[in-house]
């Protein structure tokens, strides 16, 4: 959940309104689209960038939760580009090694591009994962609606 969804629900309890929230999906690429490892499209959720690549098995609980296994070594994981510390835009950086890895320039916060989880620097958080879901060959993720 993002700041601006956490400030319209709170306001909504703080007044008494009623807020209902509801998944829309959005279609954003196939799986042909991933062909390669590390393979990514950007796309733009609820007015937010983000990002959806492949990437390799998970090898932590954690990390099993953030994918979507779309076969047997194809996983894909879904992250907004919005860094925890503070909310700056978060770029990939393909490097040819295999820490590829999100970078925040403002303040220098990394995360593994694997999971989005924190690797170094002033974010609390990892990045914010994204649901995805596989119907037929279309990868959709989700946004909320309030």
């Amino acid at each position: 959940m993002n700041r601006r969804t956490l400030l319209k629900l709170s306001a909504a309890a703080l007044t008494g309104s009623s807020v209902t929230a509801q998944s829309v999906a959005l279609r954003v690429a196939t799986i042909e689209d991933f062909a390669a490892l590390w393979d990514f499209r950007e796309f733009d959720l609820d007015a937010q960038p983000a990002f959806v690549l492949r990437v390799p098995a998970p090898r932590t609980d954690l990390a099993r939760a953030r994918v979507l296994r779309v076969k047997p070594d194809f996983y894909l994981l879904g992250v907004l580009r919005e860094c925890s510390h503070n909310g700056c835009a978060v770029t990939w950086s393909a490097a040819a090694s295999s820490d590829r890895e999100f970078v925040c320039h403002c303040h220098g916060s990394f995360f593994r591009a694997s999971d989005g989880e924190l690797i170094a620097g002033f974010a609390p958080l990892p990045l914010t994962a994204v649901r995805l879901e596989l119907r037929g060959d279309e990868v959709f993720a989700f946004r909320i609606i309030t």
